[in-house]
């Protein structure tokens, strides 16, 4: 009796888990690249009741075996990692169009080794001190151009004194672009740095909306311009978030009532078998 009673509070345990997350996806629906988690169950083995057989040389059919589990558990929640939708805004904010793909940032302007770089898709950018950064203060990371040259120097991302803020657009490429309104003139002042990683559902969090490789995600496949990694940018839109309330809602609250039904009524028979052997003690 205990055992059915564990395997209740373990499945309850797992619901309950699976409910807390589908309501903070959706309480993340308006917050810029928020990414949606998901959790993943397993059963909890409890024991072995009769090993299965194969079939015997007298002629004896073979038998599966028989197993106990004592309910299910939470074996991993994971983010998930598909493009946002697109909310236009100035012309400064950047879209990447790859799920797999982050721009290069750091918490300050001076970032040199790998260690201090950091990564993000929040792409709601502003000016700062004549720098690009993120509603979080991530600086964004690229590679300047001078005279049409491209620099192999991985830098900030900053906006010369003489350009007007109002002049900035990007190109599909990623390339930062002024252009004068009086003279038509137009000039390439950056290409942004991206990267992408083999499995960024296991990137680890060290920030809102900013992460760092581990053994489990796979390390930055370097820090590269999207024409080298065959990546399309889109200049003023940012990326929302990735998550649909209605479907959140179907899949968290209405399969979760179900199964609490369910398990009150288990909870209900067990009951009934107490009180019945209780009236069997007594009478």
């Amino acid at each position: 009796m205990l055992g059915e009673l564990k395997t209740l509070e373990n499945t309850i345990i797992a619901e309950q888990t699976k409910v807390r997350v589908h309501a903070e996806n959706i309480a993340g629906a308006e917050v810029h690249a928020f990414k949606k988690r998901e959790v993943k169950f397993s059963a909890i083995f409890s024991k072995m009741l009769r090993q299965g057989t194969v079939l015997s040389d007298g002629g004896d059919g073979a038998t599966n075996q028989q197993q106990l589990s004592m309910g299910a558990k939470v074996s991993g929640i994971s983010k998930v990692f598909s493009l946002g939708s697109k909310v236009e805004s100035d012309p400064i904010s950047i879209y990447i169009n790859n799920p797999k793909a982050f721009f290069v940032a750091a918490r300050g302007s001076a970032a040199t080794s790998s260690e201090d770089f950091i990564y993000t898709r929040s792409g709601n950018l502003s000016i700062y001190n004549n720098e690009l950064i993120t509603p979080e203060g991530l600086h964004i990371y690229g590679y300047e151009v001078n005279n049409g040259q491209l620099s192999n120097q991985l830098q900030p991302i900053y906006i010369r004194d003489d350009i007007d803020a109002s002049w900035l657009s990007w190109d599909e490429e990623g390339r930062l672009l002024a252009t004068n309104p009086d003279t038509g003139e137009q000039e390439v002042l950056f290409q942004v740095a991206v990267t992408t990683f083999p499995n960024p559902s296991l990137l680890q969090t060290v920030a809102d909306n900013a992460y760092k490789g581990n053994i489990a995600s796979g390390e930055a496949t370097g820090h590269r311009t999207p024409t080298e990694s065959s990546i399309s940018i889109t200049g003023g839109v940012y990326e929302g978030s990735n998550v649909e309330v209605m479907e959140e809602a179907l899949k968290g609250l209405l399969p979760t009532e179900r199964y609490m039904q369910a398990g009150f009524t288990a909870f209900q028979a067990i009951l009934n078998i107490v009180d019945k052997f209780l009236q069997s003690v007594s009478g």
